[in-house]
């Protein structure tokens, strides 16, 4: 375990990298919807939070966007308190499980595979 001193040394990679690639992912999240034509199923496997907000309230609004643009930076930003805790891939192991049980919840809704 790092002393308190060295945590001006985290250099925070995780965060950095991930929030660089969060337009990269929206945006092919948001192609593959096509308008309502396309498939659901890469914004479900990215986005889960945004399809159970789907489930329990009928709006989007800001919350959402807000979500969306912070997921995968907050991920970042475990995986970087992770490395600083010696701990990362504990971390990385219980994020994962987090996101997949996400995932099974939100493609529960019936509603979700009749599009």
């Amino acid at each position: 375990m790092r002393h308190p001193e060295q945590i001006n040394t985290l250099k925070f990679t995780w965060t950095r990298r991930l929030a660089l690639f969060t337009p990269l992912i929206m945006i092919i999240s948001i192609v593959t919807l096509g308008g309502g034509h396309g498939t659901p199923l890469p914004t479900l496997l990215c986005y889960p939070v945004s399809f159970l907000l789907r489930v329990f309230s009928s709006g989007g609004g800001p919350w959402v966007w807000a979500l969306l643009l912070g997921q995968f930076p907050l991920y970042g930003l475990i995986l970087d308190l992770g490395e600083y805790k010696s701990k990362q891939s504990l971390f990385a192991w219980l994020l994962a499980i987090q996101h997949i049980v996400l995932i099974l919840i939100a493609s529960s809704d019936a509603d979700f595979w009749k599009q």
